[in-house]
């Protein structure tokens, strides 16, 4: 099935952008409004985004075309070239299931992963992952189950991790996120593929999840 990234350089002086930016939840019902006629389906890729505050950006993961309209005028900025593969349209997109579809197993790639790392306590409720030790070993554990695995570099995952602390009080979308970068391996292509198209962990809708790869600097 298509899937498609699309860039959305935020235009920060906009006051809508700043509204959306203090508060999850209209970022969320932001970026959903975009796509009226998607449904959530196990067979279908999922809506997945990522903020990226300090670039002014997010980044937009989507299989259903999101009516761009629906953003108000002046909400993003224009488009600015790039060596990123993005076309020169007015959202710049790119298309990733056929290079997703040309890669092999033992191919290492470059990825990042927002996510928000948690364990299961008494057996019902989750909990956050605080420390660095914990967060890594949360993505080594996903890494089994998506198709791939982190290298072992000096007998460590060869990860960067930045564990970003919620306000207190925040709402559940600002709580204990954690970024990572780093390097994979695939091992098994269709399930990396779908952790693509459908995100890793909890809390996708709120901007988890979306894994983004890319081919290491030769």
């Amino acid at each position: 099935m298509t899937l498609f990234l699309s860039r959305l350089d935020l235009n920060m002086r906009h006051p809508e952008v700043q509204r959306d930016l203090k508060d999850c939840y209209l970022l969320h019902r932001r970026i959903y409004d975009l796509f009226t006629d998607w449904e959530a389906r196990p067979d279908q890729p999922r809506v997945l985004y990522r903020l990226e505050l300090e670039r002014h950006r997010v980044l937009l993961q989507w299989g259903t075309r999101p009516d761009w309209s629906a953003l108000p005028q002046g909400y993003l900025m224009p488009s600015s070239d790039d060596d990123l593969g993005f076309d020169d349209s007015q959202v710049p997109t790119k298309r990733i299931d056929q290079i997703l579809a040309s890669l092999n197993v033992g191919t290492e790639l470059a990825f990042q992963l927002r996510a928000r790392p948690e364990k299961t306590a008494d057996r019902r409720r989750r909990r956050p992952i605080g420390d660095q030790a914990g967060a890594v070993a949360w993505l080594v554990f996903q890494s089994d189950h998506h198709g791939f695995e982190i290298p072992i570099v000096n007998g460590l995952p060869d990860v960067r991790l930045t564990l970003e602390r919620a306000r207190p009080g925040a709402k559940v979308g600002e709580f204990n996120q954690a970024l990572y970068r780093g390097r994979l391996r695939i091992r098994d292509l269709q399930a990396l593929t779908r952790a693509v198209e459908r995100g890793i962990g909890r809390h996708r809708a709120f901007g988890m999840g979306l894994l983004s790869l890319a081919r290491l600097p030769s």
